[in-house]
Parts: C-alpha cells; structure tokens; sequence
C-alpha cells in the first residue's frame, strides 16, 4: 500500500520522500565541510532533508553525525548554563557517549567558565578526542526556538563560527561541520556580523517539487486514474510543489477513489486540471479554516499576523506583490531582510530576484478580500482610508482630524506601516494644521475680554486650547505663593472651581516657579518634575506672565493617556497665555480703579451737606 505522509518528518525509507536539488547541495557541501544553513518556512521539508541526509552520511561512512532538536532543550525558566549543558548532552546521547563520559561531573570540574566555553571546550576536549580520526556533523533543528530565550545567545552563534575559523589553527575542527535548520532568518538568530556564522555558511534553499522531481508520487495515484501523470501536473499547478500541500492533494485523490465504485475515479479525457480545481476548492479552499487538518494554512496566517507592531506593513508588502502578480509582473526586493517574515511563512517565495505568491491556494485563500479584512480590523480609519483611496486621494473630507488623527498618531507610533498608510497619516496632518490655522484666527477674531468679565474669557482660552491641541482638559489657574486656584477650565468642575490647591510637587507648580513652559510625555515614568491630577498621564503647561515680568498663574493641559506635544501646540499655548494674562492684567487694573472709585464715593458721601449745597448752587451759575 503506497500511502502519503501529510505532515511531520518522513523516515528516510519512505517512498514518497522526493529528492530536491537542495539534497545533493546540502550532501555535498557538507562533505566539504561547509558550515550550512536551511532557513525557511515551516512544513518545507526540513526536517526530512535533515534525517536523509544524516542516513546517506552514516550509509556512506563519511562521519559520525549528532542531532540537536532545540526545542527538546527547552526555553521557558531555563539558564544558560543549563542550556548550553543540555545542548551537551544530546551531543553526548546523539553520538551514544553519554553512559561514557560523566557529563555532570565535567561540566562542573571546569569551574567558574562561562557556560560558552564550557561547551567549546567540550566540543574540543571531549567530543573530538573521542573519535579522533572522524568526520563528526552536529545538525541542530529547530534553531529558530533561541528567540524565546530569556537571555542572549549570541555567544553560542560565535562558538559555531570559531568552530569553522579554527580550522587554520587547529586541523582538528577540520573534522567538525555544523548545520543548522529552522524557520528564521540570519539576522533574527544573531544581530552582530562580525560574530555571525552565517556570512561565513553556506546557505541552502529549499524550493518547490519540480514535475521531474515529482515523479516518485505516481505510483500512489496509478491505481485510482487512468492518467495519474496529468493528475499530478495539475496538482503541481496548485500547489507549485510545496511539499506539504502537494503530499495533502495526492491523498485526496486516494481518498476520492477509495470512496467511489471499485475504487476507480471516472474522469474524463482532458477534464483532469477541471477535476482537481474541484477537489482543492472542496477540500482546502471552501471553509478553510474548518478544514485545515493538519494544520498548514492557519500556521502561515498566524505568523502573518504574529507582530502586531509590524502586521500593517507586512500584509501591505504582500498586496504589492498579489497585485503583481495579476499584472504578470513580479515585485523587485532590493532589500529581502525586509520581506523576510513574509518568506518565512511561507506564503511569498523569491526567484531571480522577484517575489511572487508560493501557489495558486495561497492566492485564492490570502486574497485582496482578506488582506483587505485584516487591515481593516487592524486600522482604526481603515474606513476613511479606504474612500480617501477611492477618491484618488482628492477627498480631504476623508482625512482625520482633531482626536481621531491624535488616536491614529498614538495607534500607529510602536508600528511600522506601509506607505500608503503613512501618506494618510502625513495628508491629515497638514489637513489639520490648514484647519488649526483658521481656527486660531477664528478664535482669536470673536475672543473679546470685557471689562469685568473675566471668568467668560478665560473659559473660552481654556475651551479653546483643549480643541487646538486635542486633549482632555485645560484650565487656567491663578497662582500666589504656594497656593494655586482654578480660575477656568475647558469643562463645568463644579465645586472644585472654588478651591485653592497646594502647589508643592505639582508639575503646575514647576511651571509657575520657574516661569518657562513644561512638557511631559508620560508622568508615570517621569515623575522629577511633580504630579499631575489623579487619572492624567500626559502635561503641557506655560505661564502666565503679566507685562511687568510677574508669574501670575499658568494655562495647563492634560491628557489621560502619554502623548507627545510638538513645539508648534507648545507656541499655540503661549499665545493663549498671553491673552490670558493680559486680561488677567487688565482685570487686575479695573478692579483696582473699582476701589479707588468706591474709596473716592465713600470720602464722597462724609462731605458737610452745606457744602454739597454750596457746591451745587455754584455749579448752577457757573453753567446758566
């Protein structure tokens, strides 16, 4: 019974296992002892390339080999030192040494080395010693799990390449070859080049089954169609020979036939590609996600979508290129290190230096309707983008403003995006600072301080700021000595207007006795210069200053959540606070002139009656 493996690792007798040029490149420089590297996406074949070769090694009696599987060592509450042991002992086990050699006991004899040099001495002391005239290839899959390491493993990636430098001063780690294997790329493993390993390994790429490479998949299918040949090409165009889908289409057809009568598929002549669309799209393509089993294609969208900080970006770099490929174009990548995660999930591969999509199913299932749905669910003015695009970017009334541009700006500030969505964001922008300019000029016509009046227009300063600088709340406080009382504010506080508050360690009391503006991002890690009311995270403050030069009190803003505030609101404030403490001022002078006219009427009224009487007689004659 010929039965195909959908998943997981092929023994090395399996009859389906499909020999790729990748095969005899990784065979070959090995045997030359090339430092080697299969980084790509998962269910590629890896694992399997990794045992066949391991067996053609032993079978041909080239060397000794010892696998490493990196997530069998573990990565959760794990130090290094045991980690660096641990890779010892699978050495150790692998290579069937460890009823040999006391490991415990050696690790802990050399001392206080650092757990790295434990193990290159190991790797020297040890593991070559014991076969002192052997080829020995360490292969560590899994190489990919390091990232979830609690501490840094740089160290081990430079161990690997003074492996290979040692070479020209050590003839014994001629005999030492490493490969590694995993769903990663270089610089994700290691990020300093003068330590790395990979520039100088060999990279080897895994593709897609070719038709000729193919071939040992027939006999599965001979005995349920009559043209088994033209039922694999047609699988081929769907699947471009990525292992996993191609095996999982192939037992279908199987299942297909042991289901229908004497298990014989009735196809017709020239029917066979009509016959296999049918198949993928009722057992892939057609509720998907119900039916992915085992998993593949829910394994590829969630490494898509695993990086919230770089999902945005990532997913519009995959719609250029679904656009170019309906176009009969392909996307260039000058820069692959970019477009890696999108390589390494598979969905995207790369030939003669273009990127197009894997297959044809990853076309159908990841289309523009479902980038378009992620984003959407991703972007909060996913909705405005979209008319705004529409519009050929004319339609400014799509563009945000006021708080929803200052929720974008804060969504989007630990993202990368891709350039459309920057281009949004920048267009609002200067929407918004177009629409700011008018306001302030609009504010500043119809802003009229009557004498007496000041509360009225000291609101208005405080209604207005909030609007212009898009925060939660402004006042405008009256400070004198230590003390400080709210005098406006951008909404109705109640009984709170009428209290005086301390401004001991208060970042308005900062601002009043130092007279100069203060911005702070978030005050919950930056607490040096006071604190902010109860609920607030983020500070903008200028003072009030009269013209003699006095501190009369401050305009203050806070916002509930950390934003940053640009010199141009930190302008627009102090042009408020000017206006504010000229009417401060000038309320100020009239009630001065209040009191002395009071003062002037009382002295008035305790004037003798016979000489307001006289006064008056002379003031009749003088004007009759």
């Amino acid at each position: 019974m010929f039965d195909y493996q959908v998943g997981g690792s092929l023994a090395v007798d399996n009859p389906t296992y499909i020999e790729r040029q990748s095969d005899h490149h990784l065979y070959e420089a090995l045997l030359r002892g090339e430092l080697c590297y299969v980084l790509t996406s998962r269910q590629m074949g890896k694992s399997s390339l990794r045992l066949r070769t391991r067996h053609r090694i032993h079978r041909a009696s080239q060397g000794h080999c010892a696998s490493v599987d990196m997530t069998r060592i573990g990565s959760e509450n794990i130090t290094a030192n045991q980690w660096y042991q641990g890779i010892a002992f699978d050495l150790l086990r692998s290579l069937r040494l460890y009823r040999q050699i006391d490991l415990s006991l050696w690790w802990m004899e050399q001392g206080n080395l650092s757990p790295v040099q434990k193990l290159g001495n190991f790797l020297e002391e040890l593991i070559l010693e014991q076969f002192p005239n052997e080829n020995i290839f360490i292969f560590i899959d899994e190489i990919d799990s390091v990232q979830s390491l609690k501490f840094p493993v740089d160290d081990f990636f430079a161990l690997v390449r003074y492996c290979y430098n040692q070479r020209f001063e050590n003839g014994n780690f001629r005999r030492l070859t490493w490969a590694l294997f995993g769903v990663a790329s270089p610089g994700d493993l290691i990020s300093d080049v003068k330590r790395t390993p990979f520039n100088v390994g060999t990279a080897i790429a895994l593709s897609g089954f070719t038709c000729a490479e193919a071939a040992p998949l027939l006999p599965g299918l001979e005995a349920y169609v009559e043209r088994p040949r033209r039922i694999l090409t047609a699988i081929l165009e769907w699947t471009d020979g990525q292992p996993f889908l191609t095996q999982k289409l192939c037992a279908l057809v199987q299942q297909e036939g042991n289901a229908s009568e004497n298990n014989k598929l009735d196809i017709a002549v020239g029917e066979e590609g009509n016959w296999v669309e049918w198949l993928v799209r009722t057992h892939i393509i057609d509720h998907w996600q119900i039916q992915d089993e085992p998993e593949h294609l829910r394994t590829v969208q969630r490494y898509l979508l695993q990086d919230p900080t770089q999902v945005s970006k990532l997913l519009s770099q995959y719609q250029r290129i679904l656009l170019s490929d309906e176009e009969t174009t392909h996307q260039q990548a000058e820069n692959f290190s970019e477009l890696s995660p999108l390589l390494l999930s598979g969905i995207v591969t790369q030939r003669l230096g273009c990127l197009r999509v894997h297959n044809r199913i990853y076309s159908e299932i990841f289309s523009h309707t479902w980038v378009q749905q992620q984003l959407a669910s991703l972007r909060p003015y996913a909705v405005n983008l979209s008319a705004w695009v529409k519009s050929n970017y004319q339609d400014e009334t799509q563009l945000l403003r006021s708080r929803d541009l200052f929720a974008a700006q804060e969504w989007s500030r630990d993202k990368s995006l891709s350039d459309l969505d920057y281009q949004f964001l920048a267009a609002s922008q200067l929407s918004e600072r177009r629409h700011r300019e008018r306001r302030i000029v609009e504010i500043l016509a119809v802003l009229n301080y009557r004498s007496g009046e000041l509360e009225p227009y000291l609101e208005q300063i405080a209604i207005a700021v909030s609007e212009l600088i898009t925060v939660d709340w402004s006042v405008v406080t009256l400070c004198r000595g230590n003390e400080e009382r709210i005098l406006a504010s951008s909404f109705d506080i109640g009984e709170k207007a009428s209290q005086t508050y301390n401004l001991h360690m208060t970042v308005t009391g900062y601002v009043f006795q130092n007279g100069c503006p203060l911005v702070v991002e978030d005050t919950a890690t930056c607490k040096e210069y006071g604190e902010p009311p109860e609920d607030y995270r983020s500070y903008l403050g200028v003072p009030l200053r009269l013209s003699t030069g006095e501190m009369v009190g401050t305009i203050c803003s806070f916002h509930s959540t950390p934003r940053k505030f640009d010199e141009e609101e930190v302008r627009l404030a102090e042009i408020f606070a000017e206006r504010a403490a000229s009417a401060i001022e000038n309320y100020q002078l009239y009630q001065a002139l209040q009191a002395m006219y009071d003062t002037l009427q009382q002295q008035w009224k305790k004037r003798p009656r016979n000489l307001v009487q006289a006064l008056k007689s002379w003031l009749r004659q003088l004007f009759s």
